[in-house]
């Protein structure tokens, strides 16, 4: 019960925190010279999982939102599974990752070929299996050119 009190706090002050100027975009952070810091990613995840409509569910399910879409999935989906309910085909242009209630953190997703995951060092795999109330957040990568 604690964890999900901590959340709650967390992403009311976070929503708090949100310009008010219109809904939160599903884009990960960018800076085009210096490198985003995880707690910017953090940040952002919190205030996109904030504005989703998981803080409105039974926590029965596992809630896949974002830059692709909302989605609702049983426990015990895999990540792979639940990320192909929502049709992501090219895992290089997002960033995922899961929040777990249970633990009051945000797991980063290492697909294969990918060396550096946000927005933490708690890391989990494609194939790892999701828990009640487990949400899946993804957020598109901005590129420049």
């Amino acid at each position: 019960m604690k964890p999900i009190l901590l959340f709650c706090a967390g992403a009311f002050l976070a929503a708090c925190c949100v310009p008010q100027k219109g809904p939160i975009g599903p884009y990960a952070p960018y800076n085009d010279i210096a490198p985003v810091t995880s707690e910017s990613y953090s940040r952002r995840f919190l205030e996109y999982l904030a504005s989703s409509p998981w803080r409105n569910s039974d926590y029965k399910r596992v809630l896949v939102c974002g830059a692709l879409g909302t989605a609702w999935c049983a426990p015990g989906t895999s990540i792979e599974a639940a990320l192909k309910r929502v049709h992501l085909r090219q895992p290089a242009f997002y960033n995922v990752s899961v929040w777990r209630p249970k633990d009051a953190a945000f797991y980063g997703v290492r697909f294969d070929g990918k060396q550096r995951v946000e927005p933490s060092v708690r890391i989990l795999v494609p194939s790892n299996r999701l828990q009640i109330g487990d949400a899946v957040v993804v957020l598109e990568k901005l590129v420049s050119f």
